[in-house]
């Protein structure tokens, strides 16, 4: 269900889309938890940055999301921002000699 935020008064540009000022239900890893955010969901780093910059403007806070697989609900953000980083899922370097694996925040093992 979208609901409007009555205190929103701008909206934000992440890539070629303009957010509108609604919300949606965020869920905890449980689904025992929800919290009403609205969702932004970035496709690059680019749009990422512009996204921190844009909400920082605009006074409000910011949660980052990964794969949404925590079993904390940290990325609660009540009325405000979460910055789902899902898309960015790419092992960027993998080391299998020393042990070493360096990947985007939207990874999953089964990535």
């Amino acid at each position: 269900m979208e609901t409007t935020l009555s205190y929103w008064r701008s909206t934000i540009v992440v890539g070629r889309e303009t957010v509108a000022p609604a919300s949606e239900a965020v869920w905890g890893w449980a689904r025992s938890i929800c919290s009403e955010a609205t969702v932004l969901k970035p496709q690059s780093l680019a749009e990422v940055q512009r996204s921190c910059q844009q909400i920082k403007a605009l006074g409000k806070t910011l949660i980052p999301r990964g794969a949404g697989l925590s079993l904390g609900d940290a990325f609660l953000n009540r009325n405000n921002f979460v910055l789902d980083l899902s898309a960015l899922n790419r092992v960027l370097f993998y080391d299998p000699v020393n042990g070493e694996l360096v990947v985007e925040p939207g990874v999953t093992i089964g990535t």
